[in-house]
C-alpha cells in the first residue's frame, strides 16, 4: 500500500528521498505519504549542488584585491554559528524532522538566497575574505547535511576540500555570534524585500532600476549602498519627493 522506494530513488535520488521524507516527520507522528515531499527533497538537493557550483567556480580565475569582512560575511558567519548551536542540540535530542527543517532554512534562505548573492559584488571586487566565507561556511553546512544526505554532501565536500571522508571530520563547534551585524543585515533584508514588494505591485519588472525614498532604519542600506542596489535593483532618492 505504498511506493517502491526503488522507483522514488531513481526518480528523485536518494539523498532527496530521506531528506524529503524527514524534514515531514515529526516524532511520534504518523504522516499520510506525498510524493510531493520526495520532490522537495531533490529540489532541496539540486539548490544545495547549485550553491556549491557556485562557490567552486568563484574560485576559477579569482584575483584577490582586498581581505575586508563584508556586513553579509559578518551576517552569515554568525547566523552560521546560531545554526550549528540549535542543530547540534536538535540532533543529539532525536528530533531529525525539527532538525532536517532548521537545515533547510539555513541553506535555502539564509546561505542560498540571500548571502550568495549579497556576496557576489565583493567577489567582483575581488574581496579574498568574501571568497574564504563561502568556502568555510558551505564545508560546514555540508557537515550538517551529512547524517541526512550522505551521498551528495560526501561529494559536495570531496570537491571543496579535496578531503574524501566527510564522515570521519569532527562536528562543527558554534562560533561567536555578531547581533549587531544580524541585526543590520536583517534591516538591509528587509528594505531590500519592500523594493521588489513595490516593484510586484506596481506591476514592474523585478530586473527594472527604480529610485526610492527610505525612512525608518536607513544606515544599514546607506553603508552597504552597492548590496542594495544589486539586490533591490533600486538607488536611494537623496529626499523625500
Amino acid at each position: 500500500n505504498s511506493p517502491d522506494p526503488i522507483d522514488l530513488m531513481d526518480q528523485y535520488g536518494a539523498d532527496g528521498l530521506r531528506f524529503g521524507l524527514m524534514r515531514t516527520a515529526p516524532v511520534g507522528t504518523d504522516v499520510r505519504f506525498d510524493e510531493q515531499l520526495v520532490a522537495e527533497g531533490r529540489n532541496f538537493a539540486n539548490k544545495l549542488y547549485n550553491a556549491a557550483r557556485f562557490v567552486l567556480l568563484s574560485r576559477e580565475g579569482f584575483q584577490a584585491k582586498e581581505d575586508t569582512p563584508t556586513l553579509a560575511d559578518r551576517f552569515m558567519r554568525s547566523r552560521l554559528s546560531r545554526g550549528v548551536e540549535e542543530i547540534t542540540a536538535l540532533y543529539e535530542a532525536l528530533d531529525l524532522a525539527q532538525a532536517a527543517r532548521e537545515v533547510y532554512e539555513l541553506v535555502w534562505s539564509e546561505f542560498c538566497d540571500w548571502y550568495l548573492e549579497a556576496a557576489k559584488p565583493a567577489l567582483k571586487a575581488g574581496n579574498a575574505h568574501t571568497l574564504r566565507t563561502l568556502e568555510e561556511v558551505l564545508a560546514v553546512l555540508l557537515k550538517l547535511l551529512h547524517p541526512m544526505m550522505p551521498f551528495l554532501t560526501s561529494e559536495l565536500y570531496q570537491a571543496l576540500t579535496g578531503k574524501e571522508e566527510l564522515a570521519l571530520e569532527a562536528w562543527p563547534e558554534p562560533g561567536g555570534r555578531d547581533e549587531e551585524a544580524e541585526r543590520a543585515f536583517e534591516a538591509l533584508k528587509q528594505a531590500v524585500t519592500a523594493v521588489r514588494a513595490l516593484k510586484a505591485e506596481a506591476g514592474l519588472p523585478p530586473a527594472q532600476e527604480v529610485r526610492v525614498y527610505l525612512e525608518g532604519e536607513t544606515a544599514p542600506v546607506e553603508e552597504n549602498l552597492e548590496v542594495f542596489r544589486f539586490l533591490s535593483r533600486a538607488d536611494l532618492l537623496p529626499e523625500r519627493p
